[in-house]
């Protein structure tokens, strides 16, 4: 008897637990529903540029900055959250840009921070809407033939 009893007791904690975990799924299903979701990250090298694309279901709007030692640019996507699928830690193979990474910051902002060689003003970050919204970041020189960034350890030579 004492036995079915601590096998009641087991399988009861156990149904609560998982209650509580579905209830935890089922308001971030609530939030998420006027969230966007951020579906993954591609980056693209060509020409002297390093272009990474943050794909998006809906329109996005973001805030920049950077932070130093080494540099790092830093977009916050408002109002959005990650896909459990899309790449969060992406090596690039370029001296202009070492790595990204995404992240969900907190319950209501994307973090992508670019780990980067290039100085200030040598990017360029803008969002295009339409039927597959995307914030576009550009790293190098411009895409139409506009002065060229250079990376910062070539620029301090004499």
């Amino acid at each position: 008897m004492h036995r079915i009893f601590l096998l009641f007791i087991v399988i009861l904690v156990g149904l609560i637990g998982f209650g509580s975990a579905v209830t935890a799924e089922a308001a971030f299903s609530d939030r998420a529903k006027d969230m966007t979701k951020v579906s993954g990250v591609r980056i693209g090298k060509t020409d002297g540029n390093v272009r990474i694309v943050i794909d998006a279901e809906r329109s996005v709007s973001y805030k920049q900055s950077v932070l130093s030692n080494p540099t790092r640019v830093v977009l916050d996507v408002q109002n959005a959250w990650v896909a459990p699928e899309a790449k969060k830690d992406i090596a690039v193979d370029s001296p202009l840009v070492s790595r990204v990474r995404v992240a969900q910051f907190d319950a209501t902002t994307v973090r992508v921070v670019v780990e980067t060689s290039v100085e200030k003003g040598g990017w360029k970050i803008f969002a295009l809407d339409g039927e597959k919204p995307r914030i576009v970041m550009d790293f190098g020189a411009a895409p139409a033939g506009g002065k060229q960034a250079t990376p910062a350890q070539e620029a301090k030579k004499p």
